[in-house]
């Protein structure tokens, strides 16, 4: 069980809890505006508070049954969404409730714009369109690529011109050391020690 906490620290966790934003938890728990980056990262490295804000977070996760691999479903049916799925033999839209719930579960929303005809009590409806938008799939696809670890994004340094980095020059010149010096420089730098010039 939790350790209790002072009231102002129990009224910070519960802010935190809503938007994970320590400055601001700490405003709307009573500390100064002045002080409140401070003192919201102060609060968030106390044992008995991180231990509040995980206490409150499980019981978030588990009031919404929140998981990771509910997640991670509802990402893959955005991103496998069959759009036909939407739609009756003759290509017409289906009611809402008449379409697969990975269907529905993939759409933002729905537009039904009416045209008609006429004006007042002779106004006649003479049409009607249903635009019907779903959550976006590339972005789906990338956020489930990147649990997959599927795109590594990596960076290139190079040296002047595209050539390789030089280390010439300046107190710590490694470039011209043997391979020797250098195996010693690297065993005096692993022990923590700074290395005699």
């Amino acid at each position: 069980m939790p350790e209790k906490l002072p009231p102002n620290q129990a009224r910070f966790v519960a802010e935190y809890l809503l938007d994970l934003n320590g400055t601001q938890a700490a405003i709307r728990a009573g500390y100064s505006p002045k002080t409140a980056r401070q003192q919201g990262a102060r609060l968030l490295t106390k044992a008995a508070v991180a231990s509040a804000i995980q206490d409150g977070v499980a019981k978030r996760q588990v009031r919404l049954e929140l998981s990771a691999d509910r997640v991670l479903q509802e990402l893959m049916r955005i991103a496998m969404v069959d759009l036909g799925g939407a739609y009756d033999d003759k290509g017409h839209l289906l009611p809402v409730k008449e379409m697969p719930e990975d269907v529905r579960r993939a759409i933002a929303g729905i537009k039904v714009f009416e045209e008609f005809d006429g004006y007042g009590e002779d106004r006649v409806k003479v049409g009607e369109v249903r635009e019907v938008k779903f959550w976006p799939k590339v972005d789906a696809l990338r956020d489930l690529g990147k649990h997959l670890k599927l795109f590594v994004e990596r960076m290139e340094h190079t040296g002047k011109d595209g050539g390789p980095i030089k280390t010439e020059g300046g107190p710590f010149d490694l470039g011209s050391l043997t391979d020797e010096q250098l195996r010693q420089y690297r065993s005096i730098v692993a022990a923590g020690a700074a290395p005699a010039r």
